[in-house]
């Protein structure tokens, strides 16, 4: 039994090698660290929160693995209409947004920040300092007690939205308003109330 054991363990050990992934979860956390971003989205949804039942999964993966094989055609033409290099098309666009910020950065190195996704979809980045910055795709968290995690997560999530208004409560920041600049030009307002 005890050689039958080992045998095995070094059988399971060869197979998560080549598939690190035990679950349908696991699997998406997997394809979004390679840049999946529909894998991302998948996680994201509130549709497949519930667990899957063995009689089904089989089919949700197939069907998924097929819209995720469809996508990569229009996710390459997507990062390269944004620009984005060759040696990063095989990450998320959150982590390269936060790749190009911490470039910005003259007391920060790309080694500095770590990212991962959880079973949500949320993209975590923790600093060196501790702090954590989490990006769930329609909020930007960031921890209150680090300086640098509060500047940080600021920064990326006006990154994140461009000309979108950022609004920030406390730790959070969500997508705002769209910002008119060239109304507020057209109509100022004269210091006697009268708009020009």
């Amino acid at each position: 039994m005890a050689a039958n054991r080992i045998k095995l363990t070094e059988e399971r050990t060869a197979i998560r090698k080549e598939i690190p992934y035990t679950s349908w979860t696991k699997f998406l956390q997997h394809h979004a660290a390679l840049g999946d971003e529909t894998a991302l989205e998948i996680l994201r949804s509130k549709k497949l929160k519930p667990e899957l039942s063995a009689g089904n999964s089989n089919e949700k993966y197939l069907a998924e693995l097929e819209i995720t094989k469809q996508s990569k055609g229009r996710q390459a033409a997507v990062l390269s209409s944004l620009g984005i290099n060759q040696k990063h098309k095989r990450a998320l666009v959150a982590v390269i947004k936060m790749q190009e910020l911490a470039a910005k950065e003259p007391d920060l190195k790309n080694d500095d920040i770590k990212h991962r996704i959880d079973i949500n979809g949320t993209v975590i980045f923790t600093l060196k300092t501790g702090g954590t910055i989490r990006d769930t795709g329609k909020e930007v968290y960031f921890s209150p007690h680090d300086s640098q995690a509060v500047s940080l997560g600021t920064k990326y999530a006006r990154m994140k939205w461009g000309r979108f208004a950022v609004d920030i409560k406390g730790n959070t920041c969500k997508r705002g308003r769209i910002i008119q600049l060239e109304n507020q030009s057209k109509t100022q307002t004269r210091p006697d109330g009268m708009s020009r």
